[in-house]
Order: C-alpha cells, then structure tokens, then sequence
C-alpha cells in the first residue's frame, strides 16, 4: 500500500455470529422498581395512590410493585419488604409483585424492593409513606 492511504474492514452482525445467536447487548443497569399503593380511608373510600405530599396511608395497603430490566437480562430475583417483614398474601405475577400489609403503628413506613437481573446486578428501591391510623381527638373546654 501508498504511505497515507488505509484500507478498513467492515463486518456487520452475520459474519460475526450465526443467525442463531445475537450478539449479548450491553447489560450495564440494574433492574428499577415502580411502586403503586391503595388503601380504603375510615369510611369506606378507596384511595389509588397514597394521599398528599408526606405519601399518607392508612387501614390495610395493597402493595404493588414491578421489577423492570431495560437493558434485557431480565429479573431473577425480586423481594418486596414493608417495615423489615416481608408482604402478607403475596403474589408474584412475572415481574410483578402485590401483597398487603397492615400497619401497627403511626409514623414513617419504609418499603424496600431489591431487584436482581440475569447478570447479578441488584438494584434497591426505598419508598417512604407516613401511616396515620390514629383518629383525632376532640376536647371542649368553653363553660357550659
């Protein structure tokens, strides 16, 4: 060959892998969780998603929640807890789980999913809501 002048080879995916196997794509992400959580209020009221800026629940919550690997190794491995214990009533369908859990107490109540796809990578999911199952309460102190 002249000096400056440069010969390239291009091959594209067939001569490289039978028509059988496909190259592996790139699995650089782990799995990601959404969340979705119902409850029914004191009177009987379903709420589809949890109430106001601090995520307010209350009674017992059906927990939703999907695994979802983009990048295509698929999930392996998918546990949902609510407060360290694992979901009552729990089913898996595919890549979703639904459970329940009822709350014992007021306050901050954390979910935590843990998703692992086909290549071992685990992705963490935390969901924070606040529990108020507590009635107010109610004093009159004006004379009678």
């Amino acid at each position: 060959a002249e000096p400056n002048v440069y010969d390239a080879i291009s091959l594209d995916v067939s001569a490289l892998f039978d028509a059988a196997t496909a190259p592996t794509p790139f699995d650089n992400a782990p799995p990601a969780v959404t969340w979705r959580v119902t409850f029914t209020g004191d009177d009987g009221t379903p709420f589809s998603a949890p109430a106001g800026a601090a995520n307010v629940v209350a009674n017992q919550l059906t927990i939703e929640a999907t695994a979802v690997d983009a990048e295509g190794s698929g999930v392996r491995n998918f546990t949902v807890t609510a407060g360290g214990s694992y979901l009552l009533n729990e089913v898996r369908t595919g890549n979703k789980l639904t459970g329940t859990w009822t709350p014992t107490t007021d306050g901050v109540l954390e979910l935590l999913a843990v998703a692992e796809d086909g290549l071992g990578k685990t992705g963490t999911t935390k969901y924070k809501l606040t529990v108020d199952n507590t009635a107010p309460s109610l004093s009159i102190t004006a004379p009678v």
